[in-house]
């Protein structure tokens, strides 16, 4: 064990370590380096008799206590709340500050040989953090364990498979699930995240080799999303710097999601491509809460021996109201929908384009997209879809179900701008429609997303834009199917008008059987731009 003689000069205490053995990470030969800080409490005032701890960053604690992995520099902070190390090698550390009460703080540095000292500066003592979890799978013979990298925490998972770690300073760790008898692999929790005066719920599979915990966060920070939004499908973007693809399996089908009472959560991969490193994931949440930034899922793959998952419909299932999800990634003439309803698209001379999820479909002038019928007519209804409108053609039709309840971006009908409409009247004439029109112009502006929802229960129709609504109406009559329209259109006119159609890229466009939410609509927006502001890696 390492040895500290205690000199006191220039009015601090310095520890100078005898590294006899080995430091855990380091050389066999004692370093010349200085490593030294001072630590303060929450108040600015000097913490006094703080324990300091002065790991390798790769270091990991071990069940085995004969294991020269257990040798750590350690040291106490004088009266000023300063420490001094001297026999320190060269390499990447953590340095833990620790009262071993209440508080702790973290900070991680380098020494270099160019440089045999190594400051922290001054950093300051907040309360614990916490991570408590939940491993699945653990047999009731095999004691596992849960570690911290760099940090010296070793806690035992329990015999229902659980653990808590409480005294951990603020910051972002990887954890590691290790098995005391080595019968199974580590499992590496990569990259969880914790705050002071925090808990950190996660569940992990103990089957699996690699897990990354995903905050979802709807607070002022993240989503802006006040509301509790129920069953929806969360987009994860995986690219080569979040994610090491040559970990999982080559289609990816070894993902697997788990809320935090270790459930499986369904998903649904729209691409996956390891070679560009590219992924989009759909994964349903049961409830994505409101103005709350702590709600996690994590994610695990690298098991080579797990089956695809079945049922990847019920991520846009329609016992939650959705009729109809393409998303428009097909590359042949087959445009697939992605609920158990199987409303396949026909492709009329559409190509694929460069989406803002994936893939999507170019329209030039005539293109469409035909579903057969009118997607069972339902009486509240929304269409949503993104859209990258790049004429100055005005008045386009995005989605139209038969010319009965459509999108069309920048309608010159009294000026309207971009607006949705329904048919409210049984006389069949065209200018029996109710409109939600907000004025706005979209040509080549970029991306946006548009959804247009039917409450026909409360009279009630808005048109959103980017998550934001910019327009109401309050008409009281039905929805009228009857006699104008037989289909389903992406891209052109649902009943045979040519003077609509659509010239621009349509991505994500989906057909609820519901009036979906403000809250339900902005979420939307927020999790599938470009910079997804809902999803936390």
């Amino acid at each position: 064990m390492n040895k500290l003689l205690l000199i006191v000069a220039a009015g601090f205490v310095v520890f100078m370590c005898d590294c006899t053995s080995p430091v855990a990470g380091g050389s066999s030969q004692q370093g010349n380096g200085v490593m030294m800080g001072c630590v303060v409490s929450s108040d600015g005032s000097p913490s006094e008799g703080t324990q300091i701890r002065i790991l390798p960053v790769d270091y990991f604690s071990n069940p085995d206590s004969s294991s020269e992995n257990h040798e750590v520099i350690t040291a106490v902070t004088d009266a000023g709340g300063n420490f001094s190390v001297t026999g320190v090698d060269t390499g990447n550390y953590t340095v833990e500050a620790n009262d071993l009460e209440s508080s702790a703080a973290l900070v991680r540095l380098s020494l270099d040989e160019e440089y045999d000292t190594a400051n922290t500066g001054t950093f300051s003592l907040a309360p614990y953090a916490r991570i408590s979890g939940l491993v699945t799978g653990t047999e009731a013979d095999q004691q596992r364990f849960v570690q911290i990298r760099g940090l010296e925490r070793l806690v035992p998972v329990e015999s229902d498979g659980t653990f808590s770690i409480d005294n951990i300073p603020e910051g972002a760790f990887d954890l590691r699930v290790i098995s005391g008898d080595s019968i199974a692999e580590a499992v590496d929790i990569l990259d969880v995240e914790v705050a002071s005066e925090k808990t950190v719920s996660l569940a992990v599979q103990a089957d699996g080799r690699f897990a990354h915990v995903l905050h979802l966060n709807t607070a002022a920070s993240g989503a802006v999303v006040a509301g509790d939004v129920t069953d929806f499908p969360v987009l994860v973007r995986l690219t080569g710097k979040n994610f090491t693809f040559s970990q999982a399996q080559r289609d990816g089908s070894d993902l697997r999601f788990l809320n935090t009472r270790a459930g499986l959560l369904p998903y649904e991969i729209e691409r996956w491509d390891p070679v560009a490193e590219l992924a989009e994931v759909w994964v349903k949440v049961d409830t994505v809460f409101g103005d709350d930034s702590t709600q996690t899922m994590t994610m695990c793959w690298g098991n080579a021996d797990v089956a695809a998952p079945e049922g990847t419909a019920m991520v846009f299932d329609t016992a939650n109201g959705f009729a109809g999800v393409w998303h428009l990634s097909d590359d042949g003439d087959d445009i697939r929908d992605a609920t158990a309803n199987r409303f396949t698209g026909a492709n009329a001379e559409t190509s694929t384009g460069a989406g803002i999820i994936g893939s999507a479909r170019e329209f030039t002038d005539g293109d469409y997209i035909k579903i057969s019928g009118l997607c069972k007519a339902p009486q509240s209804v929304t269409l949503s879809a993104w859209v990258r409108y790049d004429s100055t053609t005005e008045g386009q039709d995005v989605i139209s179900i038969g010319d009965i309840v459509l999108i069309r971006v920048d309608d010159i009908i009294f000026d309207n701008g971009t607006a949705g409409s329904y048919h409210n009247d049984s006389i069949l004439t065209d200018t029996n429609y109710a409109y939600a029109s907000s004025g706005r112009f979209l040509a080549k502006t970029g991306w946006h997303h548009l959804a247009y929802s039917i409450d026909s229960a409360a009279h009630h129709q808005i048109l959103y834009i980017d998550g934001v609504e910019r327009a109401v109406s309050n008409d009281i009559n039905p929805i009228y199917y009857e006699g104008l329209g037989t289909d389903t259109y992406f891209g052109i006119h649902g009943n045979g008008k040519t003077n609509f159609n659509y010239i621009g890229l349509l991505d994500e466009a989906r057909i609820h059987s519901s009036a979906v939410t403000s809250d339900w609509v902005k979420l939307c927006f927020m999790n599938q731009q470009i910079v997804d502001k809902l999803v936390v890696w």
